[in-house]
C-alpha cells in the first residue's frame, strides 16, 4: 500500500494526519509513505510501487482515507490476478460522508469509475509501466485504460470503501476547462479499441 505525497510540506502533513492512519489501520506492514518535495504524483507512486514487496498495489491519496475493511474486502477476490479491484467511493465535504458508490457509474470508459485505490496486481502495473504524469489530473483514469486494453477486468468491491474528501479550490477544481477537454480527447485518441 502506497500514501504518496509530493511538493509542500503541508501535503505530508496532511498525509500523516489521514491517509497514513488509515493505511496503517488496514495493513500496517505493508504501509510504504513517499514525499518528495521536487516530485509529482506518478513519480511518488511510482517510487513507493517499487519500493513495496507485495504482489498487489494500492495507492492512496494524501487527502484520502481507506475504511478498515478495505483490504480484506479486496483480498477475497485477490487471487484472480487479471482483475482490477476497484472500491466504492464515499466522499467526504465538510466532515459528513455520502453513502459509498461507483463514481460516474455507468459512464466508463468515457468518464473514471475508478479512483487512484483501485488494487492492481504489480505484475500489470509494471507490464503497464506505472502512472504516467503526461495525463495528470487523469493519470488514474489513463492507467486503468491501458489496464483493461491490456486484457485486464475491472470489477467494483460493495464492501471496499474509499473516502475521497473534497477539497475547495483543488488542482483538480482549478483546471481550465478547455485544457481539459483538450486532455481528455488525447487520453481517448490512444485507446480506440476501448472506446469502439
Amino acid at each position: 500500500m502506497i500514501v504518496g505525497t509530493y511538493g509542500a510540506r503541508s501535503w505530508m502533513e496532511l498525509a500523516a494526519a489521514r491517509a497514513i492512519p488509515s493505511a496503517a489501520a488496514a495493513r500496517p506492514t505493508q504501509l510504504i509513505a513517499v514525499h518528495d518535495t521536487l516530485g509529482n504524483a506518478s513519480s511518488v507512486r511510482n517510487a513507493g510501487a517499487r519500493a513495496a514487496s507485495s504482489n498487489w498495489l494500492c495507492f492512496l491519496d494524501a487527502d484520502d482515507e481507506l475504511d478498515p475493511d478495505y483490504l480484506r474486502e479486496m483480498e477475497k477476490l485477490a487471487a484472480h490476478t487479471s482483475l482490477l479491484l476497484a472500491p466504492y467511493v464515499s466522499y467526504v465535504s465538510d466532515g459528513r460522508r455520502a453513502a459509498p458508490q461507483i463514481p460516474n457509474a455507468g459512464q466508463w470508459p468515457h468518464s473514471n469509475d475508478a479512483v487512484c485505490g483501485t488494487l492492481i496486481s504489480r505484475e500489470l502495473f509494471e507490464a503497464l509501466g506505472g502512472w504516467r504524469q503526461e495525463f495528470w489530473p487523469w493519470n488514474d483514469w489513463e492507467l486503468w485504460l491501458r489496464a483493461v486494453n491490456h486484457g485486464a477486468i475491472k470489477l467494483h468491491v460493495p464492501k471496499a470503501v474509499y473516502y475521497a474528501h473534497r477539497r475547495p479550490n483543488s488542482e483538480n477544481s482549478r483546471l481550465q476547462r478547455n485544457v481539459a477537454l483538450k486532455l481528455h480527447s488525447k487520453v481517448k485518441a490512444l485507446y480506440p479499441e476501448v472506446f469502439a
